[in-house]
């Protein structure tokens, strides 16, 4: 059993369960959708609490020398977590273009 613990998470910390995530989906227990969510919690983690928190529900997976399959699944999530970053920037992005030029617009119509 994990015990929840308050301790602040290193950046081998949140690759370590980086990895962990990625065997999984090399495994089959996490689609893509779960990994991308799960990878960008794993970055937003500031305690290995939360680090556990991801994994609590996924067996242990064993930790071995990296294989080119584990290196490119490796790379495959960061990929993937970079997509989904750009994504939602640029969404965001757009969002607050949309909304300054409805101010602007509305503003300019009121003000008139």
């Amino acid at each position: 059993m994990l015990i929840e613990t308050p301790l602040l998470a290193s950046a081998a910390d949140r690759e370590f369960t980086s990895t962990q995530l990625q065997q999984h989906v090399g495994a089959g227990r996490l689609t893509l959708d779960e990994f991308s969510e799960r990878a960008a919690a794993v970055y937003r983690a500031r305690t290995i609490g939360e680090l556990q928190a991801l994994l609590r529900d996924l067996p242990i997976a064993p930790v071995g020398p990296a294989s080119s399959s584990s290196r490119w699944q490796r790379w495959a999530g960061i990929v993937v977590l970079l997509l989904v970053t750009l994504i939602a920037t640029a969404l965001l992005l757009i969002a607050g273009h949309v909304g300054s030029m409805n101010d602007m617009m509305g503003g300019g119509m009121m003000g008139g």
